[in-house]
């Protein structure tokens, strides 16, 4: 899956979907948009693939280009077009975005909420300096 789907699907939840003139500042800021939802996002893609036994590895450019892989699983897909839906139409319609950012919001939820828990040793955070 390229970044490029996951912006079409959020310019289909915009109802954008015309011609690139009338999306071409959207488009601009995408790619840097799509940067914040996966570090926002990281930590539960990492557990997703500890989950399947591969080691995590992901970086944090602060741009992701659209011709670009998705670098997460595809079921952190559609929360991103949630993501970017809401952040891209943030000044025009507030309303809208809080919309699409609570369905955002519940999406993770559900895919984080769903993820087996992992035992990890307990460490002694109040010991001396």
């Amino acid at each position: 899956m390229k970044n490029r789907d996951i912006y079409a699907l959020s310019l289909a939840l915009l109802g954008e979907a015309g011609s690139a003139e009338s999306t071409a500042d959207y488009e601009e800021r995408a790619g840097y948009l799509l940067s914040a939802y996966c570090s926002e996002v990281r930590e539960i893609a990492e557990r997703m693939s500890i989950a399947r036994g591969e080691r995590a590895e992901y970086d944090d450019p602060l741009f992701r280009p659209l011709d670009h892989d998705f670098p997460y699983d595809a079921s952190l897909a559609s929360p991103g077009a949630y993501y970017l839906a809401a952040m891209l139409i943030l000044d025009e319609d507030p309303d809208l975005s809080d919309r699409l950012f609570s369905r955002y919001c519940d999406a993770v939820s559900r895919i984080a909420s769903s993820l087996p828990m992992q035992s990890e040793e307990i460490r002694d955070r109040y010991g001396l300096l």
